[in-house]
């Protein structure tokens, strides 16, 4: 399970990578999590229409790990990709 959710967050607002790595390092999940949002993130920003992409799979996917179909590197993945896209959502308005 992932620990300090939310300090990981701050530091990705931050763009201080390596620290939320090193944060999140006794979970797989979440490292691959950070190296997505980094990849999502443009000038610091996650773009408005991935974050409607993102939010279309939510529920099927939330179904998915409620079910206990998923692994426990994919419930932590979908939790951090989850948590910062609300933090960003809530950024933009």
């Amino acid at each position: 399970m992932i620990e300090n959710i939310e300090e990981i967050i701050k530091l990705i607002e931050d763009s201080r990578w390596d620290e939320a790595r090193e944060l999140a390092r006794g979970s797989p999940g979440a490292l691959q999590a950070i190296n997505a949002i980094k990849n999502l993130t443009r000038n610091g920003v996650v773009e408005k229409e991935d974050l409607e992409k993102i939010k279309g799979l939510k529920a099927n996917i939330l179904n998915m790990i409620q079910s206990r179909w998923l692994s426990e590197f994919d419930v932590e993945y979908f939790t951090l990709i989850f948590a910062y896209i609300e933090h960003a959502e809530g950024k933009i308005r």
